[in-house]
């Protein structure tokens, strides 16, 4: 039924989400290790170690104030941009976990996500973040996962949305307007989750 599709697709996407934070994780400690400098050959360090999976469309390191420090071609951030409306959370010095943030609107106007993991002091002097950008416009493993597991099921139409039940991602564009409202959406499984 629909719940069960959707709870698989809930239970892939967490699965997806640790391989994210596994991946960021690594690329820090690699990062620390090798002492690598934040300058523009990290570049190329960060796209060859983290763009080859197509798990992010994107790949950044910020500072505590969200500046941009380093950023890979693709992406529509650039050096000295802020992510502002992507940092809802405050950025401090303390032992942080590694947290996905809000949905936003990218400055090439598309709805993203980033996986953000902190880095140890190593490699700069000042706290450093990297994070995956996950273009909800765009290919990648993330819509490559959302579009089979619609397409599995006959019939079955799905959407992405946000807790507001603003539309994050489709899987047919056009029917994105067909969005059940998120007041209804919420009763529903929560209906379903107590029967």
């Amino acid at each position: 039924n629909n719940f069960e599709a959707a709870r698989n697709l809930a239970i892939s996407a967490n699965t997806l989400k640790s391989i994210m934070f596994q991946e960021l994780g690594g690329t820090a400690r690699y990062m620390n290790e090798e002492q690598l400098s934040i300058d523009a050959k990290l570049t190329r360090v960060l796209g060859s170690l983290l763009m080859s999976s197509k798990i992010f469309n994107d790949v950044l390191l910020f500072d505590r104030h969200g500046e941009v420090l380093v950023s890979t071609p693709e992406t529509s951030f650039t050096v000295g941009d802020r992510l502002g409306a992507a940092l809802e959370r405050p950025l401090t010095g303390s032992k942080m976990d590694p947290w996905m943030s809000e949905p936003f609107v990218a400055p090439n106007g598309h709805r993203a996500v980033l996986a953000i993991h902190p880095m140890k002091a190593g490699i700069s002097s000042t706290d450093v973040y990297i994070a995956g950008l996950i273009d909800l416009q765009r290919s990648n493993v993330f819509s490559d996962m959302f579009k089979h597991t619609i397409k599995s099921d006959p019939g079955t139409y799905a959407y992405l949305v946000d807790g507001s039940g603003q539309l994050m991602m489709s899987a047919e564009e056009d029917r994105s307007e067909e969005v059940v409202p998120a007041e209804i959406l919420q009763a529903t499984f929560h209906k379903e989750n107590t029967i």
